[in-house]
């Protein structure tokens, strides 16, 4: 997962699509578990998150 960038290609939040929010953002994962947002090629963001509170993703 730290490897290249993602796209958010659905986010529901509290019953609402929320994806169109994320759209222009592309998301690179770190192995200190912090996340860069790139928008049109600059960082807009940058977060970190305690390894229990990431999402887990489906194999």
């Amino acid at each position: 997962m730290t490897t290249g960038y993602w796209k958010m290609t659905y986010f529901q939040e509290g019953g609402v699509d929320r994806t169109a929010d994320f759209s222009a953002y592309r998301f690179k994962y770190n192995t200190d578990y912090s996340v860069n947002a790139v928008k049109n090629g600059i960082m807009d963001n940058h977060a970190t998150a305690a390894r229990d509170q990431l999402p887990q993703i489906a194999e």
